[in-house]
């Protein structure tokens, strides 16, 4: 396997998570991943590659609840790439998993 296919597969494999955590951190989260699909440029598998049109959404569909929503899903994404988490001054949802992908791209 080369590197570049061992990169697409973790990107993939992470994209999964994401796409999991989301389901898990909120009430009917297969539905909402089913909206996004249906009504904005997100697709599932390409969830990480998206997300500050995922950010705008959930802002959306919350309103002023949606960076506790973007807590739960990046704590539970952490927790399932067995990352610690640690909330960080200043740190965006995507920035946080930008930095959980990163980790997981260097992870063997």
């Amino acid at each position: 396997m080369t590197w570049e296919s061992e990169v697409e597969r973790k990107k993939e494999r992470f994209n999964e998570l994401l796409a999991e955590s989301i389901k898990e951190s909120v009430n009917f989260g297969e539905t909402v991943l089913r909206f996004l699909e249906l009504t904005s440029s997100i697709k599932r598998d390409h969830i990480a590659e998206n997300l500050e049109i995922l950010a705008e959404e959930l802002k959306m569909f919350y309103g002023p609840h949606a960076s506790l929503i973007e807590e739960r899903i990046v704590k539970k994404l952490y927790l399932k790439l067995r990352i610690e988490y640690k909330p960080m001054a200043g740190y965006k949802f995507q920035e946080y998993v930008k930095n959980a992908l990163g980790v997981y791209l260097e992870k063997p």
